[in-house]
Protein backbone atom coordinates (compact mmCIF):
# COMPACT_ATOMS: atom_id res chain seq x y z
CA UNK A 1 0.00 0.00 0.00
CA UNK A 2 2.71 2.08 0.64
CA UNK A 3 6.09 3.72 -1.20
CA UNK A 4 7.07 0.85 -4.02
CA UNK A 5 11.02 0.65 -5.60
CA UNK A 6 11.50 2.59 -8.56
CA UNK A 7 14.02 0.36 -9.85
CA UNK A 8 12.97 -0.48 -14.00
CA UNK A 9 10.87 2.52 -13.99
CA UNK A 10 12.94 5.18 -15.46
CA UNK A 11 11.59 6.19 -18.92
CA UNK A 12 14.78 5.84 -20.67
CA UNK A 13 14.59 2.02 -19.98
CA UNK A 14 10.50 2.00 -20.72
CA UNK A 15 10.90 2.32 -24.36
CA UNK A 16 7.78 4.16 -26.65
CA UNK A 17 4.46 5.57 -25.47
CA UNK A 18 5.50 8.74 -26.10
CA UNK A 19 1.80 9.96 -26.39
CA UNK A 20 1.19 8.61 -22.91
CA UNK A 21 4.43 9.92 -21.64
CA UNK A 22 3.70 13.43 -22.10
CA UNK A 23 0.33 13.06 -20.68
CA UNK A 24 1.98 11.51 -17.32
CA UNK A 25 4.23 14.21 -17.90
CA UNK A 26 1.26 17.00 -17.95
CA UNK A 27 -0.25 15.56 -14.87
CA UNK A 28 2.61 15.56 -13.02
CA UNK A 29 3.26 18.51 -13.80
CA UNK A 30 -0.21 20.07 -12.45
CA UNK A 31 -1.36 17.21 -10.42
CA UNK A 32 -3.67 16.68 -12.95
CA UNK A 33 -5.62 13.46 -12.21
CA UNK A 34 -5.25 10.57 -15.18
CA UNK A 35 -7.19 7.59 -16.14
CA UNK A 36 -4.90 5.06 -18.20
CA UNK A 37 -7.18 2.67 -20.33
CA UNK A 38 -6.21 -0.63 -22.29
CA UNK A 39 -6.20 -3.89 -22.56
CA UNK A 40 -4.55 -6.39 -19.99
CA UNK A 41 -0.53 -6.70 -19.74
CA UNK A 42 -0.40 -2.75 -22.12
CA UNK A 43 1.38 -1.75 -19.40
CA UNK A 44 -0.96 0.77 -17.77
CA UNK A 45 0.21 -0.07 -13.71
CA UNK A 46 4.05 0.19 -14.74
CA UNK A 47 3.32 3.70 -16.55
CA UNK A 48 1.11 4.79 -13.76
CA UNK A 49 4.22 3.75 -11.00
CA UNK A 50 6.70 5.25 -13.17
CA UNK A 51 5.22 8.91 -11.80
CA UNK A 52 7.54 8.26 -9.33
CA UNK A 53 10.37 8.41 -11.18
CA UNK A 54 9.15 12.04 -12.69
CA UNK A 55 7.94 13.74 -9.20
CA UNK A 56 9.86 15.15 -6.21
CA UNK A 57 9.43 11.99 -4.01
CA UNK A 58 6.18 11.83 -2.67
CA UNK A 59 4.19 8.99 -0.86
CA UNK A 60 2.57 6.31 -3.37
CA UNK A 61 -0.44 4.72 -2.08
CA UNK A 62 -2.13 1.84 -3.76
CA UNK A 63 -5.01 0.74 -1.71
CA UNK A 64 -6.74 -2.34 -2.89
CA UNK A 65 -10.02 -2.95 -3.61
CA UNK A 66 -12.90 -4.90 -1.62
CA UNK A 67 -11.14 -3.26 2.06
CA UNK A 68 -12.44 -1.14 4.31
CA UNK A 69 -9.51 1.42 4.32
CA UNK A 70 -9.77 3.15 1.44
CA UNK A 71 -10.95 6.50 3.47
CA UNK A 72 -7.52 5.77 5.25
CA UNK A 73 -5.72 5.37 2.18
CA UNK A 74 -7.27 8.83 1.09
CA UNK A 75 -5.70 10.90 3.97
CA UNK A 76 -2.20 9.34 3.74
CA UNK A 77 -1.98 10.16 -0.13
CA UNK A 78 -2.54 13.99 1.06
CA UNK A 79 0.74 15.10 -0.73
CA UNK A 80 1.13 12.46 -2.98
CA UNK A 81 -0.08 9.81 -5.56
CA UNK A 82 -3.48 7.80 -4.99
CA UNK A 83 -3.39 4.88 -6.95
CA UNK A 84 -6.13 2.60 -8.08
CA UNK A 85 -5.45 0.00 -10.21
CA UNK A 86 -8.23 -1.09 -12.60
CA UNK A 87 -11.10 1.42 -11.20
CA UNK A 88 -13.56 -1.33 -12.84
CA UNK A 89 -13.05 -3.36 -9.64
CA UNK A 90 -13.97 -0.76 -7.11
CA UNK A 91 -16.88 -0.80 -5.43
CA UNK A 92 -19.58 2.10 -5.73
CA UNK A 93 -19.52 3.52 -2.24
CA UNK A 94 -15.74 3.63 -2.87
CA UNK A 95 -16.20 5.63 -6.40
CA UNK A 96 -18.70 7.80 -4.32
CA UNK A 97 -16.42 8.73 -2.00
CA UNK A 98 -13.86 9.11 -4.74
CA UNK A 99 -16.23 11.78 -6.03
CA UNK A 100 -16.39 13.39 -2.87
CA UNK A 101 -13.32 13.65 -2.47
CA UNK A 102 -12.04 15.13 -5.58
CA UNK A 103 -14.82 17.96 -5.46
CA UNK A 104 -14.49 19.06 -1.69
CA UNK A 105 -10.51 18.25 -1.85
CA UNK A 106 -9.17 19.63 -5.20
CA UNK A 107 -5.86 18.96 -5.95
CA UNK A 108 -5.08 16.96 -2.34
CA UNK A 109 -3.55 14.33 -4.22
CA UNK A 110 -2.21 13.24 -7.91
CA UNK A 111 -4.78 10.53 -8.48
CA UNK A 112 -3.63 8.36 -11.64
CA UNK A 113 -6.06 5.06 -11.93
CA UNK A 114 -6.04 1.90 -14.81
CA UNK A 115 -9.47 0.94 -16.38
CA UNK A 116 -10.64 -1.37 -19.10
CA UNK A 117 -13.64 -0.10 -21.45
CA UNK A 118 -14.76 -3.39 -21.36
CA UNK A 119 -15.15 -6.68 -19.45
CA UNK A 120 -12.46 -8.13 -21.63
CA UNK A 121 -10.08 -5.13 -21.59
CA UNK A 122 -9.94 -5.56 -25.88
CA UNK A 123 -12.47 -2.99 -26.79
CA UNK A 124 -11.35 -0.15 -29.31
CA UNK A 125 -7.77 -2.08 -29.24
CA UNK A 126 -6.60 -2.20 -32.70
CA UNK A 127 -5.05 -5.77 -32.57
CA UNK A 128 -7.24 -7.99 -29.87
CA UNK A 129 -11.05 -8.41 -30.48
CA UNK A 130 -13.13 -8.01 -27.55
CA UNK A 131 -15.42 -10.81 -26.95
CA UNK A 132 -18.19 -8.88 -24.57
CA UNK A 133 -21.11 -8.35 -25.98
CA UNK A 134 -22.63 -4.81 -27.03
CA UNK A 135 -25.04 -4.54 -23.36
CA UNK A 136 -22.31 -5.67 -21.53
CA UNK A 137 -19.70 -3.21 -22.77
CA UNK A 138 -22.58 0.24 -22.35
CA UNK A 139 -22.92 -1.68 -18.41
CA UNK A 140 -19.44 -1.69 -17.58
CA UNK A 141 -19.08 2.08 -19.08
CA UNK A 142 -22.10 3.48 -17.96
CA UNK A 143 -21.19 2.99 -14.40
CA UNK A 144 -17.73 3.94 -14.40
CA UNK A 145 -19.00 6.67 -16.20
CA UNK A 146 -19.63 9.62 -13.52
CA UNK A 147 -16.70 8.98 -11.70
CA UNK A 148 -14.42 9.43 -14.76
CA UNK A 149 -16.02 13.07 -15.79
CA UNK A 150 -16.15 13.68 -11.84
CA UNK A 151 -12.54 12.52 -11.17
CA UNK A 152 -10.10 13.20 -14.20
CA UNK A 153 -9.11 15.22 -16.09
CA UNK A 154 -6.76 13.20 -18.56
CA UNK A 155 -7.44 9.59 -20.24
CA UNK A 156 -4.63 8.14 -21.79
CA UNK A 157 -4.84 5.31 -24.01
CA UNK A 158 -2.16 2.29 -23.51
CA UNK A 159 -2.55 0.20 -26.68
CA UNK A 160 -1.49 -3.81 -26.64
CA UNK A 161 0.78 -3.04 -29.32
CA UNK A 162 3.77 -0.21 -28.06
CA UNK A 163 4.28 0.82 -31.97
CA UNK A 164 7.04 3.59 -31.16
CA UNK A 165 9.29 0.65 -29.95
CA UNK A 166 9.91 0.37 -33.87
CA UNK A 167 10.91 4.46 -33.97
CA UNK A 168 14.36 5.46 -33.65
CA UNK A 169 13.66 8.32 -31.90
CA UNK A 170 15.60 7.94 -28.25
CA UNK A 171 13.88 8.41 -24.82
CA UNK A 172 14.23 10.60 -21.90
CA UNK A 173 15.50 9.84 -18.76
CA UNK A 174 13.34 10.07 -15.88
CA UNK A 175 15.34 13.31 -14.64
CA UNK A 176 15.36 15.10 -17.71
CA UNK A 177 11.42 14.99 -17.59
CA UNK A 178 11.69 15.65 -13.53
CA UNK A 179 13.67 18.60 -13.83
CA UNK A 180 10.76 20.04 -16.15
CA UNK A 181 7.95 18.94 -14.11
CA UNK A 182 10.04 20.59 -11.01
CA UNK A 183 10.55 24.14 -12.98
CA UNK A 184 6.28 24.15 -13.76
CA UNK A 185 5.05 23.72 -9.92
CA UNK A 186 7.57 26.18 -8.98
CA UNK A 187 5.93 28.40 -11.32
CA UNK A 188 2.24 27.58 -10.24
CA UNK A 189 2.94 27.94 -6.49
CA UNK A 190 4.81 31.64 -7.42
CA UNK A 191 2.15 32.07 -9.02
CA UNK A 192 -1.13 30.22 -7.38
CA UNK A 193 0.12 31.40 -3.63
CA UNK A 194 -0.59 29.34 -0.89
CA UNK A 195 2.36 26.77 -2.44
CA UNK A 196 -1.30 25.47 -4.81
CA UNK A 197 -0.72 23.88 -7.98
CA UNK A 198 -3.07 24.37 -11.08
CA UNK A 199 -5.17 21.19 -10.41
CA UNK A 200 -6.44 23.48 -6.58
CA UNK A 201 -7.39 26.10 -8.04
CA UNK A 202 -11.41 27.07 -8.60
CA UNK A 203 -13.07 27.71 -12.12
CA UNK A 204 -12.84 32.19 -10.89
CA UNK A 205 -9.19 31.88 -9.89
CA UNK A 206 -8.17 29.67 -12.98
CA UNK A 207 -10.14 32.27 -15.31
CA UNK A 208 -8.14 34.96 -13.43
CA UNK A 209 -4.86 33.85 -13.39
CA UNK A 210 -4.76 32.10 -16.89
CA UNK A 211 -6.09 34.48 -18.76
CA UNK A 212 -6.44 33.79 -22.91
CA UNK A 213 -5.71 34.71 -26.35
CA UNK A 214 -8.12 35.51 -28.78
CA UNK A 215 -7.61 32.55 -30.88
CA UNK A 216 -7.55 30.95 -27.50
CA UNK A 217 -10.79 32.63 -26.32
CA UNK A 218 -12.43 31.11 -29.52
CA UNK A 219 -11.09 28.11 -29.53
CA UNK A 220 -13.09 27.55 -25.94
CA UNK A 221 -15.77 28.82 -27.22
CA UNK A 222 -16.17 26.22 -29.92
CA UNK A 223 -14.87 23.57 -27.40
CA UNK A 224 -18.05 24.52 -25.41
CA UNK A 225 -20.83 24.26 -27.81
CA UNK A 226 -19.47 20.96 -29.71
CA UNK A 227 -18.30 18.68 -26.94
CA UNK A 228 -20.44 17.53 -24.66
CA UNK A 229 -18.47 18.89 -21.37
CA UNK A 230 -19.48 18.69 -17.44
CA UNK A 231 -18.90 21.46 -15.59
CA UNK A 232 -15.91 19.68 -14.18
CA UNK A 233 -14.17 18.93 -17.43
CA UNK A 234 -14.96 22.44 -18.07
CA UNK A 235 -12.85 23.11 -15.09
CA UNK A 236 -10.64 20.35 -15.66
CA UNK A 237 -9.84 21.63 -19.38
CA UNK A 238 -8.83 24.99 -17.79
CA UNK A 239 -6.59 23.90 -15.66
CA UNK A 240 -4.64 21.44 -17.69
CA UNK A 241 -4.38 24.14 -20.59
CA UNK A 242 -2.83 26.43 -17.93
CA UNK A 243 -0.46 23.90 -17.24
CA UNK A 244 0.82 23.32 -20.75
CA UNK A 245 1.69 26.70 -20.79
CA UNK A 246 3.40 26.74 -17.56
CA UNK A 247 5.41 23.99 -18.78
CA UNK A 248 6.30 25.57 -22.29
CA UNK A 249 7.38 28.93 -20.19
CA UNK A 250 10.37 27.06 -18.64
CA UNK A 251 11.44 29.16 -15.72
CA UNK A 252 8.78 32.20 -16.51
CA UNK A 253 5.45 32.83 -16.14
CA UNK A 254 3.66 32.73 -19.70
CA UNK A 255 1.24 35.79 -19.77
CA UNK A 256 -1.76 33.89 -20.98
CA UNK A 257 -2.83 30.67 -22.18
CA UNK A 258 -2.50 30.69 -26.27
CA UNK A 259 -4.54 28.44 -28.53
CA UNK A 260 -1.90 25.33 -28.80
CA UNK A 261 -2.03 24.84 -25.36
CA UNK A 262 -5.63 24.53 -24.94
CA UNK A 263 -5.85 22.38 -27.97
CA UNK A 264 -3.79 20.07 -26.23
CA UNK A 265 -5.83 20.27 -23.05
CA UNK A 266 -8.30 19.41 -25.48
CA UNK A 267 -6.64 16.16 -26.89
CA UNK A 268 -6.08 14.84 -23.30
CA UNK A 269 -10.02 15.31 -22.16
CA UNK A 270 -11.52 11.67 -20.96
CA UNK A 271 -13.44 10.11 -23.85
CA UNK A 272 -14.39 7.47 -21.52
CA UNK A 273 -17.42 6.52 -24.01
CA UNK A 274 -15.79 4.78 -27.95
CA UNK A 275 -18.96 4.08 -29.42
CA UNK A 276 -20.76 1.32 -30.34
CA UNK A 277 -18.50 -2.29 -31.99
Amino acid sequence: MYDEPTSGLDWETMRGHYHAKRMLEVAASGNHSILLVGPPKAGKAVMARSLTTILPECPFIAPQPHTDSFSAAIEQARGGILFLQDLEQWDDPSLALLRETVARQPGLFLLVATARYCPCGNYSDAVQDCTCFTVAVEAHQERLRETVYACFAIEAQIPSVNRDLASRRPDEPSRAVRERVAAARLIQCQHNGEARLNSALSLPEVEERSPMDSPAQKLLAAAHAQLPLTPEQGLFLLQVARTVADLASGYRTVPCVQANHLAEAICYRPRWTRGTK
